[in-house]
């Protein structure tokens, strides 16, 4: 099986105003359990593209940098969707929430398919359901061994292909292929102190706090329930993405 590690480093996390900075690029061949073609390269956005305070500081990566160095948004992109394109599934920590829809809506932005019937394998929350969401610096320390250059795309991706290969990857794959959920936890001020015991994160929407919430896959929801129930709440859905 070729999976396609995918990571992206960007001017900022809200998706549909930032734009890519950096593309990380791995083909792992899990029989070889090795990479088998790597790409890492700087994206220039231009000068139109908005940067979020504090970003360049996450990544050393400057506006500078990406005029020098970088290639153009479109060559990125289409070379991003041809590596893709010749995987059996794409791989990217924390990519539900993030990797995913910022692809989705760079391909839109230049019209390109963007390979929306593949499956998506995230690091995140499909190797560890019922732990608190962490970072690829973490996890690596806790399997052994060191990412060098943490926040730099294609490092990132050798590393989280690493990891991916310590577990049972068509059992993952199938894990993976089912519907993401996104559950609220049914808690008042009084007693949010469970939905933090599962980890539940507050969510707010123009700095005004809706609801204690998570993602989960389709296959996880029973046991989530039961696990809510144990300590004492009710869950519901209110978002499904299949």
């Amino acid at each position: 099986m070729i999976l396609c590690g995918f990571d992206v480093e960007t001017t900022g996390l809200e998706i549909g105003v930032i734009s890519v900075v950096e593309c990380g690029l791995v083909l792992w061949d899990t029989e070889l359990h090795s990479p088998v073609k790597v790409a890492g390269y700087l994206v220039d956005p231009g000068s139109e593209a908005i940067w979020e305070p504090g970003v360049i500081e996450k990544h050393n990566i400057t506006p500078e940098m990406c005029f020098k160095y970088g290639t153009s948004e479109l060559a990125a992109l289409k070379q991003v969707l041809s590596w893709v394109h010749l995987a059996d599934a794409v791989v990217a920590h924390n990519g539900t929430a993030f990797d995913y829809p910022v692809l989705q809506h760079w391909a839109k932005k230049h019209n390109l398919d963007w390979e929306s019937g593949k499956t998506w394998i995230d690091t995140n929350c499909d190797l560890y359901p019922n732990q608190r969401p962490t970072t690829l610096t973490h996890l690596a320390a806790d399997h052994g061994f060191l990412n060098p250059f943490s926040h730099r795309a294609s490092f990132d991706v050798v590393t989280m292909l690493k990891i991916l290969d310590c577990y049972n990857i068509p059992h993952i794959l199938e894990v993976a292929k089912s519907p993401t959920l996104t559950i609220q936890a049914i808690v008042d001020y009084a007693n949010n102190d469970k939905a933090r015991a599962l980890h539940y994160r507050a969510e707010y929407k123009n700095e005004k706090f809706q609801y204690w919430g998570k993602t989960i896959r389709a296959c996880y929801l029973e046991q989530e329930r039961e696990a809510a129930r144990l300590i004492g709440f009710d869950i519901e859905i209110i978002k499904t993405k299949v």
